[in-house]
């Protein structure tokens, strides 16, 4: 979400006309944006990390039970979609 209202703001007609083309401003804006993109995806990534190791602690506890192995994906889909 955040990316996405930077880009619309990057790419605005008024910020287009006002940061002249090869100034120093706009690369600072692209390089703000390259770091916010940058951090999103390594939040990302270490959250699904977080999640999977608790997920597949939560699966052994399941599968020790009497859980059957073929239910788990429709299982960790189901809640990663909401």
């Amino acid at each position: 979400m955040i990316i996405s209202a930077y880009s619309a703001l990057m790419y605005s007609k008024t910020v287009q006309t006002v940061f002249p083309i090869g100034g120093d401003s706009r690369k600072q804006m692209y390089a703000i944006f390259v770091m916010a993109l940058v951090g999103c995806v390594v939040f990302t990534i270490y959250a699904s990390q977080l999640f999977f190791r608790h997920k597949s602690r939560q699966l052994g506890i399941l599968m020790a039970l009497g859980r059957q192995k073929n239910t788990w994906p429709t299982d960790c889909f189901g809640k990663f979609s909401l």
